[in-house]
């Protein structure tokens, strides 16, 4: 027989209770609408997947329990999985309540846990032994019931359903060996599954292997969106049998939740016993009217699919860390480079692609905690609202990067601010010198000339944010932050760092493939390649030192691709510089050991800086950040390594 299945992929957020309950109430109204008999939501979508040290507070788990008890009455003849933290016995654990018709079912507890990368799960919940069933008990409508809770398949009138709950279908030992077993016919995946590049490729392969080994129906779900800060979600929902995928949710939607159902073919066995199965009386209602998946959009089949992705992965989760923060849009310290010109880039496609698929109305739904937004009738008037850039000069910044600078903003329709600061920047020196008897002179006093520049830009562009009432975009990228080529207090200031997760090398093919093979997103590419076209440089030393990243650094391709032997290869400087020779045949090895050494002398000495950065966006297999994926002793002795 054929019924119909589905997955919602819900942009929640922690401890969002009357959102979130919404967000997962809609979803089963679509459902029922389109009489889907099985729905998969993702995991821990009652409180949010990244409330963190919070789920140590029972509070936050009896509030869980609350809002799935207020769900019920929705889930009339439909099969879902409501993910939600459940404290037992002294151990918390990462489950989903099986509902249907009013009732819980019983709840599946989650056997492995994520603990790589920039997870933590292990920090707060305990695994669930494979096998293992307890009794729960749980008030429902006023009445303590005792609810079964752990490694649980329900048998649904000879259809059977079993869950992999995200981790739990990454391990080698994945939970749907069992569950095949077992004589599972369809397996739900509540996930919490963040973005990375190249990430889409393994998860098509876990759903897709899944179905075809297990020989079942495969229910994936995800978060959509910037959930709790630093991580996004791409709202990746699949269905799969036979080891081909029928159905996707659009990825990186800026509404509320996305959906997508389809048919899959079950056959109905007779019910038999099997050890921790709930059998269920209920009548599947065949399909008869079949389902056509929507085709995927052009970018989906792009060659340049990490740029594609980056560029709506960072928007929506730029959108939505500014909606959710209640902040009333973007300030940007643009300077004409590389990494500015970037953030702001990715601002206009914040505004842009969120106004272009949730079209005017709903778009201002989105932003009505800001007063003006009812006066704000036209995409330009939304950009040149909630982006503020400022130009902030001295007498060490060239006219071509004014110029840039202003004809970027000027083709964004964004606001421009331009500002000199020579006059500020000498009251400083002027009031340390006298009191410590100083003779300012760029030989003796070159780092500290370079810093006063760039602290003195910080007031003025905190004070225009804190004016527009907007947040802070510090614009700081992964290199800089390897070698801390920052200056902390100075152009690491911000409330977030959107590019922080990305290299510079990177961002220079991102900024290239805009003007050059990009899905058209309307952005004037002129301004772009100008500033494409200056080498990189801080601007901080005089225009006749000519200074540069580069030649103060190394190539930014060599940087990146030290970091990346180090990081996630974990070489030695010496085994770094023995790839190198081979790989870059055109560098003299005496120049390959100053770029290593450099590299690490610079790495081990900046950790201080790397802990103070501003909360960044998780987008490559790695990152630096200390507080989600790369851990690293504050004080240590490099020479020793």
């Amino acid at each position: 027989m054929k019924i119909k299945v589905a997955t919602a992929c819900l942009n929640q957020t922690p401890l969002a209770w009357k959102s979130n309950e919404s967000n997962i109430r809609k979803a089963l109204k679509t459902a029922q609408g389109q009489n889907v008999q099985i729905l998969c939501l993702p995991e821990m979508s009652t409180c949010g997947y990244g409330c963190q040290d919070l789920f140590f507070h029972q509070k936050v788990a009896k509030k869980s329990w609350q809002v799935l008890c207020d769900l019920l009455p929705h889930t009339k003849n439909i099969f879902t999985c409501i993910g939600l933290p459940i404290h037992w016995e002294g151990q918390i654990f990462n489950t989903v309540a099986v509902v249907c018709d009013g009732e819980v079912l019983g709840i599946v507890a989650k056997q492995f846990l994520a603990n790589d990368g920039i997870h933590y799960e292990k920090r707060w919940f305990s695994e669930w032994q494979a096998g293992r069933i307890e009794s729960y008990p749980a008030e429902i409508r006023g009445t303590l019931k005792s609810i079964p809770l752990g490694d649980l398949v329900f048998d649904i009138s000879g259809v059977r359903l079993g869950f992999e709950i995200c981790e739990d279908a990454w391990v080698k030992e994945r939970v749907g060996f069992s569950l095949f077993q077992r004589k599972v016919q369809v397996i739900l995946s509540p996930s919490a599954s963040h973005y990375a590049m190249q990430k889409k490729v393994k998860k098509d392969k876990i759903v897709e292997r899944g179905s075809q080994q297990f020989q079942c129906a495969y229910i994936f779900s995800n978060l959509l969106g910037n959930e709790s800060g630093r991580a996004i979600f791409e709202g990746d929902g699949r269905i799969a049998q036979d080891g081909k995928i029928l159905a996707r949710c659009p990825r990186f939607s800026f509404h509320s939740q996305t959906f997508v159902a389809h048919d899959i073919t079950v056959i109905q066995k007779p019910s038999a016993e099997t050890k921790n199965c709930i059998f269920v009386d209920y009548a599947f209602t065949s399909t008869t009217q079949p389902t056509q998946a929507a085709p995927l959009p052009r970018w989906e089949s792009s060659k340049d699919i990490d740029q594609e992705e980056i560029s709506r992965a960072v928007a929506l989760g730029l959108f939505d860390y500014m909606r959710k923060s209640y902040s009333c849009g973007v300030v940007i310290s643009l300077s004409g480079g590389v990494d500015s010109a970037s953030t702001l880039l990715f601002s206009y496609l914040m505004v842009g692609l969120a106004w272009e698929e949730l079209g005017s109305e709903s778009f201002t739904q989105k932003l009505n905690y800001i007063k003006e937004s009812e006066n704000l009738k036209t995409l330009k008037e939304w950009l040149n609202y909630l982006i503020t850039t400022a130009y902030q000069a001295t007498k060490n910044n060239s006219t071509n990067t004014l110029t840039c600078a202003e004809e970027l903003a000027h083709d964004l329709n964004v606001s421009f601010l331009s500002l000199n600061l020579d006059k500020v920047i000498a009251q400083y020196q002027d009031l340390i010198s006298e009191p410590m008897g100083l003779q300012w002179d760029w030989k003796t006093h070159n780092i500290s000339l370079q810093n006063v520049q760039a602290r003195a830009r910080v007031p003025s562009i905190w004070l225009i944010a804190n004016l527009k009432n907007a947040l802070l975009l510090c614009t700081s990228n992964r290199s800089e932050a390897s070698v801390g080529y920052s200056t902390m207090d100075g152009d690491s200031a911000g409330g977030l760092a959107p590019i922080a997760g990305l290299s510079k090398s990177f961002l220079q093919k991102w900024l290239s493939w805009l003007t050059t093979d990009a899905h058209d997103f309307g952005i004037p590419k002129t301004a772009i390649q100008k500033i494409l076209d200056l080498p990189p440089s801080a601007e901080l030393k005089p225009l006749s030192e000519n200074q540069t990243d580069e030649s103060e650094l190394m190539p930014y391709a060599m940087l990146t691709e030290i970091e990346k032997l180090f990081l996630t290869e974990h070489k030695s400087p010496q085994e770094c510089i023995e790839i190198l020779e081979n790989q870059y045949p055109e560098y003299a090895l005496k120049d390959l050991e100053v770029y290593v050494n450099r590299f690490f002398s610079l790495w081990y000495r900046s950790q201080w800086k790397r802990e103070r950065t501003a909360i960044s966006f998780h987008l490559d297999e790695y990152s630096v950040d200390p507080k989600s994926w790369c851990r690293f002793p504050i004080l240590s002795d490099g020479e020793t390594f």
